[in-house]
């Protein structure tokens, strides 16, 4: 329905009484539609047929009373387009002439004595009417192409679903459960692209399931039917499924990996059918899973290990197939709610985590399973143990020794083998590519490595950048400073690329220019840290000389406060000239043949 403002008002003509509802005449707006909500009201007394008087009705609640007998025709109602009369007592035939009422869309007669045909709704519920004639859904269903919520459980009805139920596209909710329906399931229901829950248990039905299903389905109920054949592998692509139950039917082959890893997969129910194999030990498998029941099949193998990875695990019932190994016992962490593992081939000790009463009847019928309690009704374990032969005999225990003593002499000769290659290829490593020097001094200063190591603080920083940081370092007691650049190095530089760098560096030392900064010295300490020892500016960069901008400022308590100024049109006019005399020093002092990048170069000068 649109939203409207709605108003409840009587209609005209002749006024109607009931021992709940009084409606009088209309006096105003007999434009307006109505709405009459009755429900839940304890009326017991009969429906009057003079209600029906109401044209402009668009909404009737009648639900949750006590009406008995038949409800009145109601073609007179032409604008309604909601009719809720659930949970009474009403009987006989539903509502003669529905179908002629243009605008209804929605109609919930459940739990009531209703008998007769369908109509053609948008939404549509008619379970709990065990009283209903036995049945047939007929071909005029294929009409209500409209309609995207069916509820018909336990409905009295049978046969076969008409082919032309495949035409319900828009259903999105499908409730067919406890009746007596038989036959294959229209391809359509499968693979529609809307269906979202789809209900069919407790019926007849039988064949094969559809190798394609439909993508948005989140709920699959088909136990208690006659399906057969495998599962599918198509109804692994189904993302959105959490509940899947396919109990008591003649289903075969093994599980599809791919069911029990889907994301949101929550209930598993695949219990009393013939399934074989194993259970999957991909540990992605049943993340969300909050119930497994694949009881009375024919599983074989472990119980994975995968199982006791579940985080809302609380109920797993695998009895009745021939699954052996011990019982993981990550299981007994997991505190399961229910947990039922009888008959099957386990051996072993019960976790001490599932010893308890609670679990008095979970382990029944596996001959060789044990316990330290007696509440699990089981064999001790101390006596279990003291019944049985010898697990191995000396010739076993020397062969196993004779193994293990092999085995580790492999490992170790594998491990000599292994670090002699390694100390070849390192001293070939070596002979082919020299150690870079530690310190390269292009000037003489009166300072020593360890002096410029133990300098480098954070209180002699005064700049980074994306290359590294630079500090300002005192050489002597006079006052000279040194500016230290301290390179960002990577420690999986090619030797090429290294051996590139030093020959700039041994350029930049020997270049002598009034524009270019000059590079004291270079030092490359044990822990791969590189260092560039160049001449100290106290003027700051020429950004600040012109445009006059104020960085944060230096940390130094002993740095020189220079009073920047823009320069004049005639200084600025020089710099260009200047600037390409630098240029042209460093490209001039590269010799032509080396194979050092000049643009690399270029940027360093």
């Amino acid at each position: 329905m649109s939203n409207k403002n709605w108003a409840i008002h009587p209609p005209c003509g002749q006024g109607i009484r009931h021992p709940h509802i009084v409606i009088g005449r209309e006096l105003y707006a007999p434009t307006i539609p109505s709405l009459i909500f009755l429900d839940n009201m304890n009326i017991t007394e009969k429906i009057l047929g003079t209600i029906c008087d109401l044209k402009n009705v668009v909404l009737l609640i009648i639900s949750y009373n006590y009406i008995p007998g038949e409800f009145p025709d109601i073609l007179n109602c032409s604008k309604l387009e909601l009719l809720y009369l659930s949970t009474n007592n009403f009987v006989r035939p539903i509502l003669v002439g529905i179908n002629r009422l243009s605008s209804i869309n929605a109609l919930d007669i459940s739990y009531n004595n209703f008998s007769g045909n369908l109509s053609n709704l948008e939404y549509f519920d008619v379970s709990s009417n065990n009283k209903l004639f036995y049945s047939t859904i007929t071909k005029e269903f294929g009409a209500l192409n409209k309609l995207n919520s069916l509820s018909m459980s336990d409905a009295n009805l049978i046969g076969n679903l008409p082919g032309i139920f495949s035409n319900l596209s828009s259903l999105e909710f499908l409730d067919l459960s406890d009746n007596s329906l038989s036959g294959e399931i229209p391809s359509g229901i499968w693979t529609s692209s809307n269906m979202k829950v789809l209900r069919l248990n407790d019926n007849n039905f039988s064949g094969m399931l559809m190798t394609r299903s439909g993508q948005n389905l989140e709920q699959i109920q088909i136990g208690n039917n006659r399906f057969s054949g495998p599962i599918p592998a198509g109804i692994c692509s189904v993302l959105s499924l959490t509940q899947f139950n396919a109990s008591n039917n003649m289903f075969s082959g093994e599980i599809p990996v791919g069911l029990m890893t889907l994301p949101y997969i929550s209930i598993l129910l695949l219990d009393r059918n013939q399934f074989s194999g194993q259970l999957t030990s991909d540990t992605s498998a049943w993340k969300t899973a909050t119930t497994l029941n694949f009881s009375r099949n024919n599983f074989t193998g472990p119980i994975p290990k995968a199982i006791t990875y579940l985080p809302h695990f609380f109920s797993l019932d695998l009895s009745e197939n021939h699954f052996s190994g011990q019982i993981p016992p990550e299981l007994g962490h997991l505190n399961p709610k229910f947990l039922n593992l009888s008959s099957n081939q386990l051996p072993g000790k019960v976790p001490d985590g599932l010893q308890s009463r609670r679990y008095n009847s979970s382990f029944l019928n596996n001959p060789n399973l044990c316990a330290d309690v007696p509440v699990l009704d089981l064999p001790g374990c101390s006596k279990a143990t003291s019944t049985t032969p010898h697990s191995f005999s000396t010739k076993y225990l020397t062969m196993i020794l004779l193994f293990t003593l092999f085995g580790f002499l492999l490992i170790v000769s594998l491990m000599y083998v292994i670090l002699q290659n390694y100390r070849r290829r390192k001293r070939n490593l070596n002979r082919n590519h020299p150690e870079t020097p530690e310190l390269i001094a292009f000037q003489r200063l009166d300072f020593t490595k360890s002096t410029t190591l133990t300098s480098l603080t954070e209180d002699t920083l005064i700049g980074s950048g994306g290359s590294g940081k630079v500090h300002r370092i005192a050489v002597n007691a006079s006052g000279e400073f040194v500016a230290v650049k301290r390179i960002c190095n990577n420690k999986t530089t090619d030797r090429n690329l290294e051996k590139q760098f030093l020959a700039e560096v041994q350029i930049l030392g020997s270049i002598r220019h009034s524009n270019i900064v000059k590079l004291l010295r270079y030092i490359n300490s044990s822990d791969n840290l590189k260092l560039l020892v160049y001449e100290y500016m106290e003027n700051e960069s020429l950004d600040r000389w012109l445009h006059k901008k104020r960085g944060s400022p230096l940390p130094l308590a002993t740095s020189v406060q220079v009073q920047i100024q823009v320069l004049d049109w005639q200084r600025r006019r020089k710099l260009p000239l200047e600037l390409h005399k630098a240029y042209s020093t460093c490209m001039n002092t590269a010799h032509p043949a080396s194979s050092i990048e000049m643009s690399s170069l270029a940027t360093s000068c």
